[in-house]
């Protein structure tokens, strides 16, 4: 009984001396490593970027449009710039609205587009240029009508735009285009449409119609009034050529 005891007491001294060799932990104290809120703020891609907030982008736009509105066609290009299908679309129809009383400021609209290479056009200004070839058919506004429906991107306008130049061709309005030139300026340019413009539904009944179009023009005989012309204006037959 007493060794018993004394086992006990002898345990007990030793876990005391045990607990007194261990280490003193403590928490770290509050540390500037450790407080978020003192971190600089930094942005996910670096200083260097640019950031515009929606309000300025806004003012952006209807400054461009406000320069449309006015007739300043660089708005235009700054439209495309931009990004923004939609804004371009508007900048664009305004610009048409305002050259609906001056012919020499839509042709120099239409001559912008036609030679910058970058700048699309719509259904509106292409419809306009449709309705003014029918008045006054000639080589290099045929080659023009066809380009600037393509640019539209609307397979239903470019549909148009053939089947106008084929009815003026069949009443021998425009004789100096061959039967040939016709297949290979449409051909040429349908491939500017978009991909999604030549697979939706309009854009499946422009290929029926193109083929028709196609076999009509290859069995055509030429109108005795056809002479040896250039293929096609040289603006447009090296735009071709590039494509």
């Amino acid at each position: 009984m007493i060794t018993f005891l004394i086992l006990i007491v002898l345990a007990i001294v030793l876990a005391g001396i045990g607990l007194a060799w261990l280490p003193n932990r403590r928490l770290p104290g509050r540390s500037s490593q450790f407080n978020f809120s003192e971190r600089p703020p930094n942005s996910l891609f670096g200083n260097d970027v640019p950031v515009v907030s929606r309000q300025d982008a806004l003012v952006e736009r209807q400054a461009v449009l406000a320069r449309a509105l006015e007739g300043d066609q660089t708005a235009l290009a700054q439209a495309r710039k931009m990004n923004d299908a939609r804004l371009y679309d508007s900048v664009l129809n305004a610009l048409v609205e305002r050259t609906a009383s001056c012919q020499q400021d839509f042709d120099a609209l239409v001559k912008r587009i036609l030679e910058n290479g970058d700048l699309p056009a719509n259904a509106i200004l292409a419809e306009r240029v449709i309705e003014q070839y029918k008045a006054s058919p000639d080589r290099g506004r045929t080659a023009r009508t066809v380009h600037l429906a393509a640019l539209s991107n609307d397979a239903a306008i470019f549909e148009k735009a053939v089947e106008t130049i084929m009815q003026l061709w069949s009443e021998g309005r425009i004789p100096e285009v061959t039967a040939k030139e016709l297949r290979e300026l449409f051909e040429s340019e349908y491939w500017v449409l978009g991909e999604e413009a030549r697979r939706a539904g309009p854009g499946f009944t422009l290929r029926q119609r193109l083929a028709e179009v196609r076999r009509q023009l290859a069995t055509a005989p030429a109108p005795a009034s056809q002479q040896k012309h250039p293929s096609l204006p040289e603006g447009m037959k090296e735009q071709h050529e590039s494509n």
